[in-house]
Formats: structure tokens, sequence, C-alpha cells
């Protein structure tokens, strides 16, 4: 006889009954959110908040609301509170926030099965909590304000040529640097998504051009930014990723422009900026998204057949290599693929139009 899988609500008191239950949780969501410098006892966690340097000035209860107090941002509330606070989120996307951090679904739902992925799961975030995430260096955070008054707010008009939607070039603040010729890409964090991290400009030079003038294709005007520490768009895509459940995973910024385009606004993209998957971009993914979230590689055309990119005898292995741990803690893994040659030798799947990007993918394959 089959098991059958029981399926009930939980409510934020049965989550924070859930969090008691092990306060190594506890110490994972603050964690997630930036705090540090974590110390526990019987009867309290004490923290620092992020950016900061006073490892007691969070003080968490281990008391059945898990009050928190932060004196030094005038705080008194419970964790989910704390979470709406730190992260600016509302209840609603806090609570599914901390919830996806435990493999939950965004649906407030939790399976009474047994996971037998759970104990490997558990092990993982043991095993990285500490030791990965401790030496991840983080990009620094800065207010937009204090950086983007220096260049138009005005994107330059290829992008309006290439079909992306002036609505949506706004909602990214894509702008424009007349003194560097640069199209800019602000890059704001995957976690405090209104903070600014990087700051990417693109050349409106040709190729001929920027040889000639040995002027390079890309600049970052905000030093020490790290791409591989962060995913594009994803302050503006956290919000659909968790209702389609599903990730697309481009390589460069105006992919994601052109889907936020196509879906009207309401995107569920992101850009990893470049072919590969960096060992925090799988990190973030596996702890901060729930378990029954796809991820879909959407890379460039010139990836899917290149030998010498990839280095690997076909794409498909060379997408099982990059997505190993995904794959290893069962996450859902797609990817598009061109075998009708619809693209351009270096096209993204997007850059052909709706209906190509539509067919593609509907017709995505499976990794495994």
């Amino acid at each position: 006889m089959k098991n059958k899988t029981v399926v009930r609500s939980i409510d934020a008191k049965e989550f924070k009954e859930y969090l008691l239950e092990d306060i190594d949780r506890i110490a994972y969501i603050l964690e997630q959110i930036g705090c540090h410098g974590i110390t526990v006892s019987n009867s309290e966690i004490r923290c620092a908040l992020p950016e900061h340097t006073n490892a007691t000035s969070v003080a968490v209860k281990l008391t059945q609301s898990i009050p928190i107090s932060a004196y030094s941002i005038g705080f008194n509330g419970d964790i989910i509170g704390f979470v709406q606070e730190l992260m600016k989120l509302d209840f609603k996307g806090a609570f599914g926030y901390v919830q996806a951090l435990f493999g939950f679904g965004n649906s407030g739902k939790v399976k009474r099965t047994k996971n037998p992925l759970a104990q490997l799961e558990r092990l993982y975030r043991k095993s990285n909590r500490y030791s990965q995430l401790s030496k991840f260096k983080t990009n620094k955070l800065r207010n937009e304000s204090d950086i983007l008054w220096r260049y138009m707010d005005v994107p330059y008009h290829t992008l309006y040529e290439e079909g992306i939607s002036p609505t949506i070039a706004q909602q990214f603040h894509i702008g424009f640097d007349p003194r560097g010729d640069r199209i800019l890409f602000p890059h704001y964090d995957w976690v405090y998504t209104d903070k600014l991290v990087g700051l990417k400009g693109r050349t409106i030079l040709s190729d001929e051009e920027r040889e000639t003038l040995n002027i390079p294709k890309y600049w970052n005007y905000i030093r020490g930014y790290l791409k591989t520490n962060n995913l594009y768009g994803y302050n503006l895509a956290m919000k659909q990723v968790f209702e389609k459940k599903q990730l697309i995973l481009f390589e460069g910024e105006k992919s994601v422009l052109k889907q936020f385009t196509f879906a009207k606004g309401q995107g569920n993209s992101v850009a990893v900026g470049g072919h590969t998957l960096s060992s925090q971009q799988i990190d973030f993914v596996l702890k901060q998204l729930p378990s029954d979230t796809e991820i879909v590689f959407a890379f460039d055309k010139d990836v899917m057949t290149s030998k010498d990119i990839t280095d690997s005898s076909d794409y498909h292995e060379y997408l099982l290599k990059i997505s190993k741990p995904l794959i290893m803690l069962g996450r859902s893994v797609s990817y598009i693929d061109d075998k009708l040659d619809m693209l351009g030798e270096n096209d993204a799947p997007v850059d052909k139009g709706l209906g190509v990007w539509n067919y593609l993918l509907k017709h995505r394959k499976t990794l495994v």
C-alpha cells in the first residue's frame, strides 16, 4: 500500500514552534538576513546587525513567540517582524521567505511525509553554514541615491530598438553615462533588494571602434563588485519566482530585460553574469528558494554549441556538471536547447522575439 501524503496549512505560530525544535534554525535565519557574530546560550541568541559591529546588539529570546529586541534600530517584535524590518518586506513576503529557507513551498503548506533527501539537505546546510558562507566575500551595500544621480536616468535608444520596453528599462533603473558612452545596468543585492551593489556599463561603440581605441566592452563602475555573489534582476524577479515556482537563468542583463518585457513586467528570470554558476549562486538557490522551484538554464547559442566554452563533449553533459549540487539535492533542473537552429550563432534564447522564446521555453528539456 502506498503511503498517502498528508498536507496541512502551517501558520506563523506553528512555524515558530518548528524553529524552536532546533535553535540552529533560528541562527540560520539570522545569518541569511545578514546578521553575524552569532552566539547561542540556553535562553537567548545574541548577534550583530548587518554592517554593525556590536555582537550583542540583537537579543533573541528562545521563548514561544521568539521575541527580538534591536535597540539600535528601535525594533521590538517577533522573528518574522525582524525579517520584515531588515529586508523591507511585508508580512506575507517575510513569512514566505523564511519558510522557503527550510524547503517549505511558498503556499504555506508542508508535506508530512518522509523526505529521502532531508538528511542530505541538513548535512549540506550545516557543512556550508559556517565554513562556506563565512569565507564568501560579500558585496558592499550602497544607497542608489549616492551613486545613480551622477548619470542620466534615460536609457540609450538601442535598447528600445532591440525590443526592450521603456517601462521595463525604467523599472530596472537603466541609465546612460554620456562621458563614457556606456549603457548602465544597476545591480541590486539579492538579499537587501533595495541596496545597490554593482553598476555595470556596456559601451555603445562597435567592436571595430573598441579594438581601435582599446576600450573594454564592459566596465564595473563600483570597484570590488563580485557578480558571482549576486543574481542580476532577482530584486524584481523574486515575487514571480515564488509564484511561478520557476527561475530562469540567463547570461546577461539584456536577456532579463527582454524576458520581463515579454512578461509585461512579471518576469521570473535573472542573469548569472556568465555561462556557469558560482558556488555562491548555487548556495543561494538551494537556501533561498522553495525546494519545488524549477531551475531553467537559458544560456546563449554559442554556449549550447561550443565545446571550447563548455570543455565538455556536449551541452547536456556540461549542464550536468555545473548543476551537480542542485541535482544531488533533488531540485528540478531543465534547459533551453535550440535543436531547430532558430537562433543566430551568438543569440540569447530571447533574441528572436516572443514567439521563438515561447517555443523554446515550452520545449525545454529536463536535465535528469
